[in-house]
């Protein structure tokens, strides 16, 4: 949903300095983490207590797939700010083939895996198809960008910043029934958004593009995230 925006406002920066492509899609990384990663920690944490209430008991055995898919949902964070690059340099097509090739190399290890694995099987799969591609297809796109910034320790300061709303996980066995779930996930929300205020996360860079880009609440999120 931001893609867009995010678009728009890269391909705006980019025609006024060129040179800056790269360090826009450092802030794209940073941007799409601070949105996703979240999101992903919070499903991977509670995705199963959460599918039980909504759909009924029958779905508990699905609960593990849903956990692990949260942060398999994760994959294209990581070749999204890339494909952005391209599209601002009019060079999407150049990987078109490797993604061909991915398909390709996901389909094989679905009849591979599948037969024998069930879904551990798919899930597989897709992992490995990943791992396997997508390195060599943004090494190639950077042929057509140029260098990129790739914010490798601010991700991890995010993480240990986002780390205590994991804390009441560890509640899980206790944690059951509507009430109980919607407070465990409430106060894992919140502990994340503490540590995301008092991080250190934010800084006069992320303030400026945070600022001066048309997103939704930007008001907001600058008034919890920069102290």
């Amino acid at each position: 949903s931001l893609y867009a925006v995010v678009l728009s406002a890269i391909t705006a920066s980019y025609t006024r300095d060129p040179s800056r492509l790269g360090h826009l899609v450092g802030w794209y990384y940073k941007l799409l983490a601070v949105v996703t990663i979240p999101v992903a920690l919070l499903g991977a944490a509670w995705a199963d207590k959460a599918l039980v209430l909504l759909y009924g008991p029958e779905m508990a055995p699905a609960g593990d797939v849903a956990r692990v898919f949260s942060l398999i949902h994760l994959l294209p964070f990581v070749s999204v700010p890339v494909g952005t690059a391209l599209q601002v340099k009019e060079q999407a097509h150049r990987t078109l083939p490797l993604g061909l090739l991915q398909l390709a190399v996901n389909l094989v290890l679905d009849v591979l895996l599948i037969p024998r694995f069930k879904i551990p099987g798919a899930i597989a799969a897709v992992v490995l198809s990943f791992l396997l591609v997508t390195p060599i297809t943004i090494r190639y796109a950077m042929r057509f960008t140029g260098p990129l910034e790739f914010p490798f320790r601010w991700i991890g300061r995010l993480l240990l910043a986002l780390s205590p709303g994991l804390l009441p996980a560890l509640a899980r066995p206790w944690v059951d029934g509507w009430l109980s779930v919607a407070g465990a996930l409430a106060v894992s929300a919140l502990l994340m958004a503490v540590g995301l205020r008092y991080g250190g996360l934010i800084g006069p860079e992320e303030r400026y593009r945070l600022d001066h880009a048309q997103l939704p609440g930007k008001r907001l999120i600058l008034k919890w995230l920069v102290r």
